[in-house]
C-alpha cells in the first residue's frame, strides 16, 4: 500500500513502483494495464489504469450512493495515486509523450451492494486474480 500521509506522494509512489520492478525483473513497458490495490477509510477497492490510455478503471464491490459523487469518495487518493503514477510512466518512458490526464470510469458489475461491509478486501483480491481489463 501508499503512503499518502508522508512525504511527497508522487515520490511515494515512484519509488515503491522501482522497488518492486527492480525485486521482480518486470519489464513494465510490456503491460497494458496495472492495477493498484487502495485501503482508504478501512476499505479496499482498486484503480486499474490502462498504459496505453487515459483510462482508469475503479473497480469497487460497493454501490456509490447517488447523493455521493465520485471526488467526494475516490478524488484525493485518484489524484495522488494518477499524479504519482503518472510521473512514473514519464520516468520510465511509459508515455507516448502525451501530458496524461487520467479519467476514472465505474465499473458497474451487477453484484455489487452496500450490504456487505466487510469481505471488501476479499473482492479486490480475487479481482486482483480474474480481472483482465473487460471494461476497457
Amino acid at each position: 500500500m501508499f503512503d499518502f500521509a508522508s512525504g511527497n506522494p508522487n515520490e511515494n509512489v515512484v519509488d515503491r513502483l522501482e522497488k518492486e520492478l527492480n525485486e521482480t525483473g518486470a519489464d513494465i513497458t510490456t503491460f497494458d494495464m496495472i492495477m493498484f490495490p487502495i485501503h482508504k477509510s478501512g476499505h479496499y477497492y482498486i484503480y486499474c489504469f490502462y498504459t496505453k490510455s487515459n483510462i482508469v478503471d475503479v473497480i469497487d464491490n460497493r454501490v456509490l450512493p447517488d447523493w455521493v459523487i465520485f471526488e467526494d469518495k475516490y478524488g484525493e487518493t485518484f489524484k495522488k495515486m494518477g499524479d504519482g503514477f503518472k510521473v512514473f510512466c514519464e520516468k520510465v518512458k511509459i508515455s507516448d509523450g502525451k501530458p496524461r490526464n487520467w479519467i476514472p470510469r465505474m465499473l458497474f458489475m451487477s453484484w455489487r451492494h452496500n450490504g456487505n461491509t466487510v469481505d471488501c478486501g476479499i473482492f479486490v483480491l480475487r479481482h486482483l486474480e480474474i480481472y483482465h481489463g473487460q471494461g476497457h
